[in-house]
């Protein structure tokens, strides 16, 4: 994208309407907006969330902003307007509250049949806890991210940044891009995109998922490493007082990334070599097996 410039990028023409506070969808339309899609932000009266705090260049940035209170009829009146003119309409309202003010999927579909209805909630527009509201840290803890978190004696951690908006976010993006792409290829004329924020820790964690047997006890916290036997990943204290990080996930790889490939048993002096102090005593969690892994490593 480097070699783009301003006039070239390729959402150019695709209009947004963002009816959608906090981090996940607004991030969403970030993303959109750093593309080229040019993305009109429906503040309240009072101003967003946001506004005023660091987070404001992260939720506004490349958009423009209008006021409505979408509360009274007025403002419902304009959202309807400008839905009229738009490709797709970004939302993290719970679907009966806009419903209840005449901006429910249909209702706008009515107005645009060609619009895109894109909803972000934690829980999705239908299934038994559509009606419960929700953040990107309750959809961590729903899809089993913060439970897996954690070393294997303590608690279940969160993450220490919004891991579960993050991930939303692009999952948003990724489903308003395919949307679009169906209707300019005539499979499809408006959608609705029902993005419930779990979904993507769900993917997040198939890792442990995938590997877990029915019946078997629930996969557990493994600290720094993953719950794959056959891998080494996790975190080390150097010579020099810093620390590295190493991810293996084969014998073959560790041996031919970290030593000639002779020996797999060579693998074990690979962190001498590489200026890293033991593993068996420096390791932020539980040991790893240096002779039966594949590795990249970086320094913090």
């Amino acid at each position: 994208m480097t070699e783009l410039d301003a006039t070239g990028l390729p959402l150019q023409g695709i209009r947004v309407l963002e009816l959608a506070s906090l981090y996940a969808a607004p991030l969403a339309g970030t993303i959109l907006a750093d593309f080229g899609a040019d993305v009109i932000k429906i503040e309240p009266p009072e101003g967003d969330l946001f506004r005023g705090t660091g987070m404001w260049t992260v939720v506004a940035r490349g958009k423009r902003s209008v006021v409505l209170d979408v509360r009274e009829p007025s403002g419902q009146s304009a959202v309807r307007e400008l839905a009229r003119e738009v490709d797709v309409l970004l939302h993290n309202v719970p679907p009966r509250v806009l419903e209840k003010w005449g901006l429910g999927n249909d209702q706008l579909r009515a107005v645009n049949p060609d619009l895109v209805v894109v909803s972000v909630t934690c829980f999705g527009v239908d299934g038994p806890n559509n009606e419960r509201p929700g953040s990107g840290t309750l959809a961590e803890a729903f899809g089993g991210l913060t439970h897996l978190t954690g070393e294997a004696d303590g608690p279940p951690v969160l993450p220490s940044v919004a891991l579960g908006d993050a991930i939303a976010a692009l999952s948003t993006v990724v489903g308003t891009l395919l949307a679009i792409r169906a209707r300019e290829r005539g499979l499809a004329r408006g959608q609705l995109i029902d993005l419930a924020m779990y979904e993507p820790v769900l993917q997040a964690v198939s890792q442990a998922v995938a590997a877990h047997t029915p019946g078997m006890p629930p996969p557990r916290r493994t600290g720094s490493k993953l719950a794959n036997p056959v891998a080494v990943r996790n975190v080390f204290r150097t010579a020099d007082q810093n620390w590295v990080a190493v991810s293996c996930s084969t014998a073959r790889q560790a041996c031919s990334s970290w030593t000639d490939g002779s020996s797999s048993v060579q693998c074990r002096g690979c962190h001498r070599r590489r200026g890293v102090s033991d593993p068996t005593a420096q390791s932020s969690g539980s040991t790893p097996t240096w002779s039966s892994a594949s590795s990249s490593a970086s320094t913090t």
